[in-house]
């Protein structure tokens, strides 16, 4: 967008912000460079991304992915979809090693 896309109040009032609020909130999520999260996003915040498949299920362990990394290495929707992937994966192999040694063990 060039700066003749919002030269008036009326431009500036309908774009959409919603995605530019979330990446607002998720570039604070994103570690300070001390390992300390600024913020804890929502699900809410990550689907205003863009970012799919972050539920209440999983978003403890998506937030400690994006917290554990340089803001630079989440400020698009690929790096933390990405991320988001891959903390669900590991959610999904632990869950089923855990009903494998339950079923091992029994």
């Amino acid at each position: 967008m060039d700066g003749a896309a919002a030269d008036s109040t009326a431009e500036v009032q309908a774009l959409d912000c919603g995605r530019c609020g979330a990446w607002c909130h998720l570039g604070y999520a994103a570690a300070d460079g001390q390992g300390d999260a600024l913020v804890v996003p929502s699900v809410d915040t990550y689907t205003a991304a863009g970012v799919t498949g972050v539920t209440d299920a999983n978003l403890d362990a998506v937030n400690t992915a994006v917290a554990a990394v340089d803001g630079a290495a989440a400020d698009s929707t690929a790096e933390v979809q990405a991320l988001a992937d891959g903390a669900i994966a590991l959610g999904a192999i632990s869950a089923y090693l855990d009903l494998c040694s339950r079923r091992w063990s029994g």
